[in-house]
């Protein structure tokens, strides 16, 4: 039975022989079955949530190994629990990655022997399956599991399992470390690991598993980790004679891929096929998915010719999903938009808006969109967005001030809203004397006109525009002359307590009203002719602005103050 062993850091040159030829017309009539990988899941999430607790998890720092052996006094020692532990993980993990179910479990007495069986790899500093007495730290139990067990030096570990399943070095052409872990039947393992190496029985110990694949192909049919594709590809079925066998591969343009076919080599595991193929996995995009179409023509199987073909999609496992960037649509507007990070590539993409192949699409309203992506495997995701209106526009209600006036009177109008903003007033029959606040203006109506029109609008700092409130303002038109503002006082202003009105004796005065910001009346005070002032209480006044007016026989003069 052959053996290998791994040592690391060695040149890669590859043992070639010529391709195999096409099978003749008279034995292509015996193919009768073509196996098509047409059933493979489509769960790329599962797929690297398994690579990340099987393959990452697993991993073992010098501190977790807990090696407590000595060269120096051939003391094998041990490695911790965890080490150990983490290690079976990872050879398990291997193996239902290319659908192998039986699981493989450690054999404490073999460990015990492989730990011996390293240190004398490690003593000697040199790797042989066929160590002899006169080693450094020779021992039957060692030299028993370096014939049994696949050897390799500079990684301990966990960090060993890859390097078998890679089989890099000319002298691996038959990939014999990687058959030996995905074997089917393989059930009991021993393992042994110092600092710079392992030893990992694989010989014996097997049992027949409830479920043997129809092949183990490495890499398996589906997704697949980009980083866990090595150069020499594998595909191993019981029994198979590869010796009529062709190869043929190709890109996802369907272009064929050359290869390199490595001699075929029984006796161990399964039979198995190994090629090298031209492929370059990071060319111009690291995180783009890369698909392969693998086709294996007239294996012979039981007497019958068959032909197996299968896709594989290497997908970075560190992309789950395809993250989104959305901007929601402002002011009930069409601008916004989505954008999927599809950094691994598709087939196809649909938006449910009718968009096509794009991985965005843009002038949106609120409301649910969907996208459906196909993967190059031919797998679909669908994703599903929905979008809200952000910061919509203030709704006004009303305009407070007085709603009947006269021409050629100043009057103080404002809204029912005090936030920051643009408010934007217009007058018909009038004109605007003061805008001391984008919420509130001061106006004068013109002469000989019975309606005034008054209108304003909000608008916020991203131009988000409220509804356009407008009021009617009833005008009174009169010959007696205009009493000027300066006959009127309001003192002190800002008022705290008190305020004194005063107003000139002369003027035919009837009443004083107060009103506030909200066009509410507060307080009516009537006058006569022989007074000139008021001093009136405002301590129970909201603080707030508040409008005085001063009511005539056929003029309406009003001022405004401020309460504190």
């Amino acid at each position: 039975m052959k053996l290998f062993y791994l040592i690391i850091l060695v040149s890669c040159t590859v043992n070639s022989i010529a391709t195999a030829q096409p099978i003749s017309d008279e034995f292509r009539d015996e193919v009768i079955l073509t196996y098509r990988t047409d059933t493979i899941s489509c769960d790329r999430n599962a797929v690297i949530e398994n690579y990340k607790q099987g393959y990452i998890a697993t991993e073992v720092s010098y501190d977790e190994l807990g090696w407590n052996g000595d060269v120096d006094n051939c003391d094998e020692g041990s490695i911790s629990d965890i080490a150990m532990e983490k290690t079976l993980q990872r050879i398990n993990y291997f193996r239902k990655l290319v659908g192998v179910d039986q699981e493989v479990v450690f054999n404490d007495t073999k460990s015990q022997k492989c730990q011996k069986a390293i240190l004398m790899m490690d003593a000697e500093n040199k790797l042989d399956h066929y160590p002899t007495t006169d080693w450094k730290c020779s021992s039957p139990e060692g030299i028993e599991a370096a014939g049994k067990s696949n050897i390799s030096y500079g990684r301990h570990s966990s960090g060993s399992v890859p390097q078998y399943i890679q089989d890099a070095g000319s002298g691996n052409g038959a990939v014999g470390h990687r058959r030996w872990i995905l074997y089917p039947k393989s059930h009991e393992f021993g393992f042994g690991s110092t600092n710079w190496g392992t030893a990992m029985w694989v010989i014996g110990g097997n049992q027949n598993p409830e479920f043997y694949p129809e092949f183990v192909a490495y890499p398996s049919p589906g997704y697949f980790p980009k980083n866990l594709i090595y150069p020499r590809w594998s595909f191993s079925k019981k029994g198979a004679n590869y010796d009529l066998a062709k190869i043929k591969m190709y890109n996802e343009a369907g272009e064929n891929i050359s290869y390199t076919v490595e001699e075929v080599v029984n006796g161990y595991g399964d039979h198995t096929l190994v090629w090298i193929p031209e492929i370059e996995l990071y060319d111009e995009s690291r995180g783009t998915d890369a698909y392969f179409k693998v086709e294996i023509d007239s294996i012979k199987s039981g007497g019958e010719y068959i032909s197996y073909e299968y896709e594989v999609l290497g997908i970075i496992p560190e992309y789950s999903s395809e993250p989104a960037s959305i901007v929601y649509p402002t002011c009930s507007s069409s601008n916004g938009s989505i954008s999927i990070d599809n950094t691994t590539g598709y087939q196809s993409i649909s938006w449910n808006n009718g968009e096509q192949n794009t991985t965005s699409i843009s002038a949106l309203s609120a409301g649910d969109y969907s996208v459906s992506i196909t993967d190059k495997l031919g797998c679909e995701k669908v994703m599903e967005f929905t979008l809200s209106s952000t910061n919509e526009p203030k709704v006004l209600t009303e305009i407070s001030g007085n709603m009947t006036s006269f021409s050629n009177t100043n009057e103080i109008y404002s809204t029912d809203q005090f936030v920051d903003g643009n408010y934007t007033w217009t007058i018909t029959n009038g004109q605007i004397l003061d805008q001391t606040s984008n919420y509130e203006i001061e106006v004068v109506w013109d002469e000989g006109v019975s309606i005034g029109i008054l209108c304003v609008q909000f608008s916020d700092f991203e131009s988000c525009k409220s509804n356009e409130v407008c009021v009617d303002v009833e005008l009174s038109t009169s010959s007696t002359e205009k009493i000027a503002v300066t006959n009127f006082q309001l003192t002190p202003n800002p008022a705290k307590d008190h305020l004194l009105i005063q107003w000139d004796r002369q003027s035919n005065l009837k009443m004083i009203s107060i009103y506030n910001s909200a066009g509410a009346k507060v307080n009516s005070l009537k006058t006569n002719s022989s007074e000139a002032q008021i001093k009136l209480d405002v301590s129970s006044y909201e603080p707030g602005l508040y409008f005085t007016q001063f009511q005539y026989d056929d003029q309406v003069v009003v001022k405004k103050f401020l309460k504190i």
